[in-house]
């Protein structure tokens, strides 16, 4: 052989594995657990993205008058500043508030508005009536972490098509699942199932 068809041939290889490669990818694109995948983290997508959305824009509210709520107030002492805490029980959950700054007494008898999101129901921020500053619950913002971080993986998996490589899809699928079910978890026991 010469080295003309030896070059030749390794091309002829080449493309042989490349239409190979090609043929598996469009069996996969048109399996159904491709489609059942993609239809899975697009719904989680959908999960996380009302909660961060909810959250920094509040538009879920609730007001709750201040007989249904018990106030009680505390203090953390740091090495650095004191804080000070806000404890609510509303709906048999407790929720826990920090400022930095004690409040006055009257406020323990405004109502306040609540913004929890539409799935997890989970309480996010709330505001007493004639304020305009809102206070974050601080437990909602483990969720709103993963939600941030995991819409952003799902994101960028989607903009540089990693959910047509199998690999990649099984690894987003994972994470997803396992985000979606550890905020289903953690609303469970917020909300006092267990």
């Amino acid at each position: 052989m010469t080295s003309s068809e030896d070059q030749d041939l390794n091309l002829l290889k080449r493309q042989i594995v490349q239409l190979k490669k090609s043929i598996q990818s469009l069996k996969f694109k048109n399996s159904k657990i491709y489609r059942a995948l993609n239809i899975f983290n697009i719904i989680a997508f959908i999960l996380f993205f009302q909660y961060a959305v909810l959250y920094f824009f509040s538009i879920n509210r609730s007001t709750v008058n201040n007989s249904d709520i018990s106030f009680k107030s505390g203090s953390q002492l740091n090495d650095i500043s004191k804080i000070y805490v806000l404890y609510f029980n509303y709906n048999n959950y407790t929720f826990r508030v920090k400022i930095n700054k004690q409040l006055p007494r009257y406020y323990q008898s405004k109502n306040i508005t609540i913004v929890k999101d539409l799935v997890f129901n989970i309480p996010q921020k709330i505001q007493f009536d004639n304020d305009n500053r809102w206070f974050i619950v601080t437990q909602s913002l483990p969720v709103l972490t993963i939600c941030c971080i995991m819409l952003f993986i799902t994101i960028i998996s989607y903009i540089y098509r990693l959910n047509d490589i199998p690999n990649s899809l099984f690894s987003l699928t994972f994470f997803n699942s396992i985000s979606v079910l550890g905020i289903i978890f953690y609303t469970l026991y917020f909300h006092n199932f267990f």
